[in-house]
């Protein structure tokens, strides 16, 4: 018997290289420790590397017969030399948190860590190719000595007792002076030999209507056909009807949660294809991990749970019944009422209490929790995906790493209502780490009696994903439509590029201070904090310019490669054009008068 873990039989051939051989390496991964009783299993150690300052460091345990996999430790420690801030998919992530500690397993967080210099350089990035297994990451600043300590834990936070004869697992350390995006980006394609994502449809890379903070749970079906017609006109391709449609409890404790009868919206079929009938598609909610304790579901699977949490149950997906039942459901629904996909929400919360069993007797066919769980959503996708290939499944942060984005399609950031700096960030954090898919915003939303300007910035700082307006459309001010109508015409226009993987997000131990996409002559550059663009490429030769910063002076460099001329036009934020101007090429920054929030263009001629 073998301990699950995707592909990673792969033979990778390289020659072992004398690490020696670099003296100037600050950090040298012959140095890297194991600890722990190997109870009865065999390690080999062997580092290689498949390109210059790039290091694999290979682990393998074996053993003659089956038996429970050791829980061990690998360390090392290195100096903390020009590092500013430490990068890991998480929001507190950063520079004033060098002292961390990280749990990943299935569905939840990367098993990774940048370390980047003051220039946006990677100094050091390592990454585990191990995304399933609970893992404990921890990174230490010492006052002694000014080195950081990092520990990797495996199976040692409530280990499965599954046997195995064969556990193997790679470390790849990142020592290249390269821009951190692309570190990071190059551990992205890195894992996709593990776990290649899911097929991405055209329909994933649209904007969407959700429902969920203008509505919560006080949703009707003419209401929602009212909003969709707007919303199409305004540039939305598609609506997510989040929970609440399906009960009457308006509390939001998710205490009824679990039985998915359609008590609320009682026509879901006719409503699902008036709205199709636009030209929209329609996603529906459903928290497929929990049971409220009021619902039905309580009772049926009652002692077939990982644990209470609040008001819910959270089920064990090693008990076969429970994976059939929720994956019928889903099932049922998408044929019986045409839907065109799913937001699968709380999966994240797929991890063992104190006193859950962490074997595969009673009923379970499995003793790890990780392996049910990608078991089960390897299986949600295939069945749903004989149904309909292009079918949408939406997870959100934290439940967003390899292992996951094998079977969804659509990648949102995690809750951050009306905080539009927190969405930047966590948006820049799942483009950085998630590059070619499909990154989508939070759900945007704000006060109707914001300016337009005001109310702008949350749809700007959400400008590099996919967006997704949660307003009441029939309510807010015609100038705030105006808003949403020309940006969402903007990005639509020009989504291949914005969405491109040519990313750049300055200053990330700033919370990113700005963001960029080029692809051959163009580029998009969104200002937050900063005042100067420059092109990032000989072959630019457009550059849009996204004035999110509250100011009016900003200024553009041309640096050395743009032509003799260069044709300035600045819009506000509702489209209307405020200025244009043609002007000769100095080769030096130009001082451009732009409204506090709205779009500059600038064409090389």
């Amino acid at each position: 018997m073998r301990l699950y873990f995707p592909r990673q039989l792969i033979t990778l051939c390289f020659i072992v290289v004398s690490i020696s051989a670099y003296p100037q390496l600050w950090f040298d991964p012959n140095d890297v420790e194991v600890e722990g009783d190997l109870a009865g299993f065999t390690l080999q150690k062997n580092i290689v590397s498949p390109e210059k300052d790039v290091y694999l460091l290979k682990l393998e345990l074996t053993a003659h017969q089956p038996r429970v996999v050791p829980g061990f430790t690998v360390k090392w420690h290195m100096a903390s030399q020009e590092i500013y801030t430490i990068w890991d998919n998480r929001f507190n992530s950063g520079r004033s948190n060098y002292n961390l500690t990280m749990h990943t397993r299935t569905g939840a967080h990367l098993a990774l860590l940048s370390y980047i210099d003051k220039g946006d350089h990677n100094r050091m990035t390592f990454g585990i190719s191990d995304n399933l297994n609970t893992l404990v990451i921890q990174n230490r600043l010492s006052e002694e000595d000014a080195h950081f300590y990092v520990t990797i834990d495996f199976f040692k936070n409530n280990p499965p007792k599954k046997h195995v004869d064969r556990y193997s697992v790679d470390i790849r350390f990142d020592l290249r002076k390269t821009r951190y995006e692309k570190a990071l980006a190059d551990m992205s394609r890195w894992w996709r030999q593990y776990y290649p994502p899911a097929h991405v449809p055209v329909e994933a890379l649209v904007p969407y209507y959700s429902t969920w903070y203008n509505f919560h749970h006080q949703l009707s079906e003419e209401e929602l056909v009212k909003e969709c017609q707007l919303a199409k006109t305004l540039g939305m391709e598609g609506i997510i009807i989040d929970a609440g449609w399906m009960t009457l409890d308006e509390a939001i404790t998710f205490s009824t949660v679990g039985d998915y009868k359609p008590e609320r919206l009682t026509g879901i079929k006719n409503l699902v294809e008036q709205v199709q009938a636009m030209g929209m598609k329609v996603m529906l909610w459903y928290s497929i991990s929990m049971a409220g304790i009021h619902s039905e579901a309580a009772v049926t699977f009652k002692g077939k749970f990982i644990r209470k949490e609040n008001m819910t149950h959270i089920y064990d997906p090693r008990y076969p019944g429970v994976r059939e039942h929720l994956t019928g459901i889903l099932e049922k629904a998408m044929k019986e009422w045409g839907l065109d996909g799913f937001k699968l929400d709380f999966m994240s919360k797929m991890y063992p209490g104190e006193t859950t069993p962490d074997d595969s007797s009673g009923g379970r066919d499995f003793a790890s929790i990780d392996e049910a769980t990608a078991h089960w959503l390897k299986e949600i996708y295939r069945r749903l995906s004989t149904i309909n290939p292009n079918v949408l499944i939406e997870f959100r942060q934290p439940h967003i790493n390899p292992v996951t984005q094998q079977y969804a399609n659509m990648y949102r950031a995690i809750d951050n209502f009306n905080m539009e700096i927190a969405n930047r960030i966590y948006i820049s954090k799942l483009r950085l780490a998630s590059p070619g898919l499909a990154t989508h915003s939070d759900m945007l939303k704000w006060h109707k009696g914001e300016t337009v300007e005001d109310a702008a910035l949350q749809l700007l700082n959400g400008i590099f994903s996919v967006p997704q307006v949660s307003v009441k459309l029939d309510s807010i001010p015609k100038d705030h439509l105006k808003m949403i109508k020309f940006w969402l015409g903007y990005w639509n226009e020009n989504k291949a590029l914005i969405m491109h993987e040519n990313f750049y997000a300055d200053n990330p131990g700033e919370n990113y201070t700005s963001l960029h996409t080029f692809h051959k002559e163009s580029q998009v550059s969104a200002l937050y904090a900063t005042q100067v663009v420059t092109p990032k490429h000989a072959s630019v030769r457009k550059v849009d310019i996204i004035n999110a910063t509250g100011k009016t002076d900003l200024y553009f460099d041309p640096g050395e490669y743009l032509g003799e001329t260069l044709e300035i036009k600045v819009f506000d934020s509702m489209g209307q054009e405020m200025s244009s101007k043609t002007i000769n090429n100095t080769r030096t920054p130009v001082k451009i008068k732009s409204p506090m929030v709205g779009l500059i263009r600038v064409l090389s001629r």
